[in-house]
Formats: structure tokens, sequence, C-alpha cells
């Protein structure tokens, strides 16, 4: 009886000590320039010496759970949610594909663009992804998303610094509800 009720106490006391998520605040979000359902923002980009970041259409990214914090400041996230990767099969998780290039620079850190939902065989539940649950996404470093839904890595040559997005300084924030999903399949298939 003195175990189930120490047992007891310490999964109450567990549960209790999880702080809450924070409500959502608008001002998390930064004014920025463009049209599209989607903001991106480059985070710290003055204090990592990050002038000018390039970053090509086809970009994925991947949900975080929901946001936390102000973009700048790389949004936060709920430790609650999980990315794509670590459980596919978790309803909370999201990815979509940006569908235009974007520069972001430190005058200009954020900008709107166009984007589309990502499906997988196994995630048709993901055909859209309601603004509503402000949820943060960041981008995948060395992953493009062609036209067709084809999964590839991004190529050296190309003009944009993969650093960045290593680093996790690239985020981003639906700010109208995305969907038009793209089925995602394996390079080759």
């Amino acid at each position: 009886m003195r175990l189930v009720l120490l047992s007891f106490t310490w999964l109450a006391l567990a549960a209790c000590s999880e702080e809450p998520v924070p409500a959502f605040r608008p001002e998390w979000i930064p004014p920025a320039s463009g049209d599209g359902n989607f903001q991106v923002c480059v985070v710290d980009a003055r204090e990592e010496g990050i002038s000018e970041l390039r970053l090509p259409a086809g970009l994925l990214f991947t949900s975080w759970g929901q946001i936390t914090d102000s973009l700048l400041a790389g949004g936060g996230h709920n430790p609650q949610g999980t990315s794509l990767d670590e459980k596919h099969s978790d309803q909370r998780a999201y990815g979509l594909v940006t569908l235009e290039p974007v520069t972001l620079t430190v005058r200009d850190p954020c900008r709107r663009l166009p984007a589309r939902a990502i499906i997988t065989e196994n995630s048709g539940r993901w055909a859209s992804i309601p603004a509503s649950l402000h949820y943060l996404f960041q981008a995948k470093a060395g992953l493009r998303v062609q036209p067709d839904g084809r999964l590839t890595p991004a190529r050296d040559d190309e003009s944009f610094d993969m650093d960045a997005l290593i680093m996790g300084l690239v985020v981003g924030v639906p700010l109208a509800d995305v969907g038009e999903p793209l089925m995602l399949r394996e390079e080759g298939e």
C-alpha cells in the first residue's frame, strides 16, 4: 500500500512539474514582406555573421510543436511536439515544402512565401496544416523536394548556405492553412 501511494505521489509531482505551454501571442511573428501562407525567418543573423541567406525553392520544413517565443529568437517550441523524422505516426507532426526561392538578410530577416503540405504514403491525414495550431517549423539541411515530390539531396554547388540550416537558424510558421498536399517520394521511385 505504501509503495502504491509513493508511486502515485511521484506521478502526481511529475505531472505538476511540467510547465504549461504559453498561449500563442501574435507579436511572436514579426512583420514581413512577401506573399504566401508561410513565413520563414533566419535566427540571429547578425550574431552569426549572416549578411544574406539565399534559400532555394523546394526546401523541406518539419514541425517541432507549438511556437512558444518570437520567431526571431528561434521560436522556442512545445517539447511535446514531435518532428516528422522522429515519429511518422504522430498526429502532431507535419511537413511542408516552400515553392519559391527566398533571400533573408540582417535588415529583412523574415519573408512570406507560398508553401504546400507534404504527405507520405503512411500520413494521409496531413493533407492540410491548420495555421491555428501555430506550429514552429525548422528547415531540414541537405534535402530538397523536387516539383514532382521526389526527395533529393541538396547539391554542394547550390548557392545557399547549408550551415545555417544545419545550425537550425532557419525557422518558419504557417500564416494561413497550408494545403495542396504533395506526395513525398524517395529519389528513384
